[in-house]
C-alpha cells in the first residue's frame, strides 16, 4: 500500500502540514492523547516513512510527543554519521541521556570522522557495541596509543572501513574487529605494500576485502602479481580495488588493465577493480542507508567471469 508514489506524497503533504502546526501550538494535547482517528498502527506507519525520507523530519517527530519520539528514535540511531567534533559531542550529550541497552542494540552503523577528542571517539564506539559496520576516519595511530585495540576487540561489527585520514600514518590489523568478514582500507601514500596486507591473516572470518589508492601508485602487472598471493593468503572470495583519479583516461585505462590481468591465466578472478567514488564516505553512509552497496557490483563480476569459465569449459 505504502509503496504507491501518489500514496506516499499525499501522506508526507498531509503529515507535514500537521506535524507542524501542532509543534508549535499542540504538543501538550499531543502528550496526552493521539491525533487524528487513525489506528496506532497506521499513525506508526506514517511516522516511520517520513522519519526514513528525512532526518530533519524525523528529528523534528521527536519533539511531537514522548510516544512518537519511541517511533523515530530507533530510524534516528540506525545510522550515525559524526563528521566533526561538535556532532561527536553532541552525540556523547544525547547518548548520556538514553539507556544503555538502547544504544547498543539500535546503532547499528557508526561512522566516526571527527578527529577526537579521541577519548570521546574511544566511549562512542564502546557504547556503540551493537554496530554491523564501522567507519573510521580518524587518524588510527592516535587510537592505538590510549588502547583503542581492546575497545574495537570488544565489538563485533560485520563491515569496518578504514577511510579519510584513518591509514595517512599507518594501520594496525590490531584495530580491527576479529568478527570483520568485511573490509576496507583507503591507502593514502605513494606506495602499495602487500606485506602490511598480509599481517590480515589474523583475521580469520575475513572473506571480502577492498583496497583504495591512488591512480599511478603502482603498475597494473606488479598490482595483480601481488594481490593474487594475498587472495590465496587471507582466503579472499572477493578482492576489490578501487582506483582513485580524475576520470580522464589514463584513469579508465588503469582499471581496464587490471580487470584485464585478473581474468588473464597470471590473475585471479576474484580479483575487481573499478574506479573508486568521489567520495568514499559518501558511498558508506548511502550503502548503510539502503543505497547501492559496496560490493554488489563485484560480486556480480566474479559470479559473471565464473559462469564464463564454466560456459567455456
Amino acid at each position: 500500500m505504502w509503496s504507491d508514489p501518489v500514496v506516499i506524497l499525499h501522506i508526507r503533504l498531509e503529515y507535514t502540514l500537521c506535524i507542524h502546526y501542532r509543534i508549535g501550538t499542540m504538543t501538550e494535547e499531543l502528550m496526552a492523547k493521539r491525533p487524528f482517528d487513525f489506528p496506532a498502527e497506521v499513525l506508526r506507519d506514517i511516522f516511520e516513512l517520513a522519519a526514513q525520507h528525512d532526518r530533519s523530519t524525523a528529528l523534528s517527530l521527536t519533539l511531537v510527543s514522548s510516544w512518537v519520539r519511541q517511533w523515530a528514535d530507533p530510524i534516528i540511531y540506525h545510522t550515525v554519521v559524526l563528521e566533526t567534533n561538535h556532532a561527536l559531542e553532541s552525540f556523547m550529550t544525547a547518548i548520556s541521556r538514553k539507556s544503555t541497552r538502547f544504544v547498543e542494540t539500535q546503532v547499528k552503523h557508526l561512522g566516526i570522522f571527527a578527529m577526537g577528542p579521541i577519548q570521546y571517539i574511544d566511549k562512542v564506539i564502546s557504547a556503540c557495541s551493537g554496530v554491523n559496520s564501522l567507519a573510521c576516519g580518524f587518524p588510527l595511530p592516535w587510537y592505538a596509543r590510549i588502547g583503542g585495540a581492546n575497545t574495537v576487540k570488544s565489538i563485533e561489527p560485520r563491515e569496518q572501513h578504514l577511510l579519510g585520514l584513518s591509514c595517512r600514518d599507518g594501520w594496525d590489523p590490531a584495530l580491527i574487529g576479529a568478527s570483520v568478514t568485511h573490509l576496507r582500507i583507503h591507502i593514502t601514500g605513494n606506495h602499495l605494500d602487500p606485506e602490511q596486507f598480509n599481517r590480515l591473516r589474523q583475521l580469520q572470518s575475513l572473506s571480502h576485502l577492498a583496497i583504495v589508492y591512488r591512480r599511478g601508485t603502482t603498475g597494473a602487472a606488479a598490482v595483480v602479481s601481488d594481490m593474487r598471493g594475498l587472495l590465496d593468503t587471507l582466503g579472499l572470495q572477493l578482492l576489490l580495488i578501487q582506483i582513485a583519479g580524475f576520470g580522464n583516461a589514463a584513469h579508465e585505462d588503469e582499471v581496464k588493465e587490471l580487470n584485464r590481468i585478473a581474468m588473464s591465466t597470471e590473475g585471479d578472478v576474484r580479483l575487481v577493480a573499478e574506479k573508486a567514488p568521489l567520495s568514499t564516505v559518501r558511498q558508506w553512509e548511502s550503502a548503510t542507508r539502503g543505497g547501492s552497496g559496496i560490493w554488489d557490483h563485484a560480486e556480480e563480476e566474479v559470479y559473471r567471469r565464473r559462469r564464463a569459465m564454466a560456459d567455456r569449459a
